[in-house]
């Protein structure tokens, strides 16, 4: 969609969900194989941002802009992980899927938001 418009029409694309997390390790290269917690940056195609976090509430995607002269840009960008599950298998083998994290992870703020 975004290659399709004319560019810079839209400031940013917000998917809804997919099955795996919008996470590009370079331009038109997607990050394979995510970690929860390691560097992610949005997809940009066209001059349009596209963000999405992932499926099934599994993270909430969190991008910081700023605006100044006319420019929009883009200062941090983190999926946030708060419905994510792994499995975990105890010494007397037995398994579950625990929550990745356990409490609310910081939340970088910005200020003035």
């Amino acid at each position: 969609m975004a290659r399709s418009l004319p560019a810079g029409s839209l400031a940013m694309i917000v998917g809804g969900h997919s099955q795996d997390p919008v996470c590009m390790a370079s331009e038109n290269k997607k990050q394979v194989d995510y970690v929860p917690g390691s560097p992610c940056a949005p997809d940009k195609q066209n001059g349009i941002w596209i963000v999405q976090a992932h499926e099934w509430g599994k993270y909430v995607g969190r991008a910081d802009f700023e605006f100044r002269n006319g420019e929009m840009k883009l200062v941090h960008y983190q999926l946030i992980p708060v419905n994510l599950k792994k499995k975990v298998t105890y010494d007397n083998g037995e398994s579950e899927r625990v929550l990745y994290t356990r409490k609310s992870p910081k939340i970088r703020r910005c200020s003035p938001c």
